[in-house]
């Protein structure tokens, strides 16, 4: 397992979804491997651990499409606005024993 410090949040399965659907149509670019980590919390939440890299260009990618308008202009403009608030805060936290490599189970789809 890699011991380095990633940051975490938990999410529901409608802010996964967000999440998925973005990678999936390219509009953000997609995790590598290590890139990303999630532990299933149950009831269908997960906790998502983000490379600290990773996870400011995901930012980065994500406040670019707002200040370009595309959040304002898409029918889920709230859910991308709290998908972008959730990644923002997350916190530093090391790698636990049962994570899961988001990018194995999101490969297949790209």
């Amino acid at each position: 397992m890699i011991m380095s410090m990633y940051k975490s949040v938990r999410m529901n399965p409608q802010d996964l979804s967000t999440m998925f659907i973005g990678f999936q149509r390219r509009l953000f670019t997609p995790p590598a491997e290590t890139d990303m980590y999630s532990v299933s919390e149950g009831n269908g939440d997960c906790t998502i651990y983000f490379k600290e890299e990773f996870r400011q260009n995901f930012i980065n990618e994500l406040q670019l499409a707002d200040d370009a308008g595309k959040f304002a202009s898409s029918n889920a403009g709230d859910r991308w606005l709290k998908l972008l608030s959730l990644i923002y805060s997350a916190k530093a936290h090391e790698l636990p024993d049962n994570c899961n490599d988001y990018y194995l189970g999101l490969q297949r789809f790209l």
